[in-house]
């Protein structure tokens, strides 16, 4: 099987869709020491999904560009916080983005062969991908209208009759997820690293949707403060938060067991004896 990068060398090893840090981090929080998906609950996961996609020559590409956004921005963020966040920033971190959401759309194009995505969009997937291939491995110097957007979502979020806000807060802070979003007039790639989310444009009528949040391709500086984002993106959140919610109701007495002992030993604290059932 020939890398889906390069297209010219052997995948040898499997390759994480969202770089491993960001499940590092979540793991070290987990009162349990694992980490659960919303699709199946009740399976204890120690990493996020990794797919044959890669050779190790594209992957070790993509592991600079990981590490550096690690230290300079993930970390960080999820150390210090955001007041009076600011950084400098060159093409290393446009190229980090569009990796990112480059593997993100190629695995959604995979996990679902032939499927007709929303809003006519599909005729759109694999020339975005195309951009994003050619500009990762130094072919084009620019990626269009498909545009890199970086959001880091560690203010307190208010948004009344949308979700529940400690379920929003819950989610902004710990969530991993990535999925495509389309409207009638715009589609995205989006990936969100717990507290970062970074949007790939596949399509878009109103590019002015977005304020404060583009990663421009010669670098620049990023700082904190009020942002704007297009308006799908929230029901990505919606949904995504509803099939988290979801997700914990389909979650079995016995799984459910495993992390009440968990939460009580990492408490050192003994587990309450259970009546006989």
């Amino acid at each position: 099987m020939l890398c889906a990068l390069c297209q010219t060398q052997e995948c040898k090893e499997d390759s994480h869709i969202v770089p491993a840090f960001a499940y590092r981090w979540l793991k070290r929080r987990s009162l349990t020491g694992y980490i659960r998906g919303s699709r199946e609950p009740n399976l204890r996961m120690t990493d996020g999904p990794k797919p044959r996609l890669l050779c190790p020559a594209c992957e070790d590409m993509f592991s600079v560009w990981e590490d550096r956004f690690a230290k300079e921005v993930f970390y960080p963020v999820h150390r210090d916080g955001i007041t009076d966040l600011k950084f400098g920033y060159d093409n290393w971190l446009s190229k980090f983005c569009v990796s990112l959401s480059w593997r993100v759309l190629k695995h959604a194009i995979d996990e679902h062969p032939g499927l007709e995505f929303p809003h006519g969009h599909s005729p759109l997937l694999q020339p975005t991908l195309e951009v994003w291939r050619d500009y990762v491995l130094g072919r084009r110097p620019e990626i269009s209208y498909h545009r890199q957007h970086l959001v880091i979502l560690g203010h307190d979020l208010s948004l009344p009759a949308f979700v529940d806000p400690a379920e929003l807060s819950l989610y902004f802070d710990r969530g991993i997820d990535h999925n495509t979003v389309h409207s009638a007039t715009d589609a995205y790639v989006i990936t969100k690293l717990c507290r970062i989310l970074i949007a790939g444009t596949i399509f878009t009528k109103k590019p002015s949707d977005w304020q404060h949040t583009q990663v421009h391709i010669a670098g620049g500086k990023y700082g904190s403060g009020t942002f704007q984002v297009a308006g799908c993106v929230f029901t990505f959140f919606q949904t995504a938060i509803q099939e988290t919610v979801q997700s914990r109701t389909r979650i079995s007495p016995q799984q459910s067991k495993k992390i009440a002992d968990a939460v009580y030993r990492k408490a050192g604290v003994p587990c309450p004896k259970r009546p006989p059932s």
